[in-house]
């Protein structure tokens, strides 16, 4: 609601910086962010809510995870610090159409020879900082998985709807009582 009333103020808008120090193989990462999209549908999701009564999640069936590479090593530091808080301060205005898949975009700044900055930038209509934490680390797995030729293994989750469905399937009267005590 507040994103929608107040477009470019970045507004639930979270942009997420993580350091990087040795070597990163760039493909192999950006393929781990795909794959991360490719099997959990929140960052496949568009949310529809001027066409009717009640808002929509629609999850699209492919969606290219937004993943930017940038080489800044011939910057100078000063060059460096500039450049990012240019591209923090643009990304956070151009923020996202939630009409489209996906809310979250990934950057990769090759700062020197051994040191990379990651930006994850998301919306937080998709996660919350406890969800930030899993998916980082589903990415991280799944790089090294990659990196060592080994086929990466996922328990596997049910899918949101299943949640939402059972939500919809609960009698209200019981909760509604009990903040309207607690309340008055």
């Amino acid at each position: 609601f507040h994103t929608v009333l107040n477009p470019g103020t970045g507004i639930y808008h979270l942009q997420h910086r993580h350091w990087v120090e040795g070597s990163l193989d760039v493909s192999a990462f950006h393929r781990a962010w795909q794959e991360v999209v490719n099997e959990n549908a929140i960052f496949r999701t568009a949310f529809i809510w001027e066409d009717g009564n009640r808002p929509h999640q629609v999850v699209h069936r492919n969606v290219a995870v937004r993943f930017d590479y940038m080489d800044w090593r011939e910057l100078s530091e000063t060059g460096r610090v500039t450049q990012l808080e240019a591209l923090l301060h643009a990304d956070l205005t151009k923020g996202f159409d939630l009409t489209q898949p996906s809310a979250s975009r990934v950057y990769v700044i090759h700062l020197n020879d051994h040191r990379y900055c990651l930006i994850w930038i998301f919306h937080h209509i998709l996660l919350d900082d406890w969800s930030k934490a899993l998916v980082l680390a589903d990415v991280l797995n799944r790089y090294d998985s990659l990196l060592r030729g080994k086929p990466h293994f996922t328990k596997g989750s049910r899918p949101f709807k299943d949640y939402i469905a059972w939500l919809e399937r609960q009698d209200t009267t019981p909760t509604e009582s009990f903040w309207q005590d607690y309340l008055s």
